[in-house]
């Protein structure tokens, strides 16, 4: 696993999202963490500068009542949230918007893949961190880890 580095956050303007940044090889990314955001409170991403063609973000998504982790890329993540909570009946909440191109989402599917349950949802174990187990899981990707 990649070793944990320290990291800046600053808190966000609405609904306590922190912005994150980290070195990572020779580039910056940007993570949004969305502590208690659930579909009627989510905020909108502003991106610290505008998305390429082929970027947007890598979500987290948790539904609240069995822990159940989504991972999926969106251009809009809070967007998504609403959409599947639509089709939902517990509450869906975004945990976290790791910004990046569509690849890094099936990057993260292969990096935990002994905790996926169906598609795109995974169950990590007590007392992990999903957030946190996702930050460091895409910084190795950044320097360069490849599936085998």
């Amino acid at each position: 696993m990649a070793e944990k580095k320290k990291h800046k956050k600053a808190k966000g303007k609405r609904g306590g999202a922190h912005a994150v940044q980290r070195p990572a090889a020779s580039e910056r990314w940007e993570v949004v963490i969305y502590p208690w955001t659930t579909v009627r409170k989510a905020t909108r991403t502003q991106p610290r500068t505008p998305l390429g063609d082929d970027e947007g973000y890598v979500y987290l998504i948790e539904s609240t009542d069995v822990g159940y982790v989504k991972i999926g890329w969106s251009r809009t993540p809070e967007a998504r949230l609403g959409q599947l909570q639509t089709g939902s009946l517990p509450d869906l909440r975004l945990l976290a918007a790791i910004r990046g191109e569509r690849k890094l989402e099936g990057q993260l599917h292969t990096w935990f893949a002994d905790r996926r349950l169906d598609g795109e949802w995974f169950l990590f174990r007590e007392g992990e961190d999903a957030v946190e187990l996702a930050m460091e899981a895409t910084a190795a990707v950044f320097q360069g880890w490849e599936p085998d």
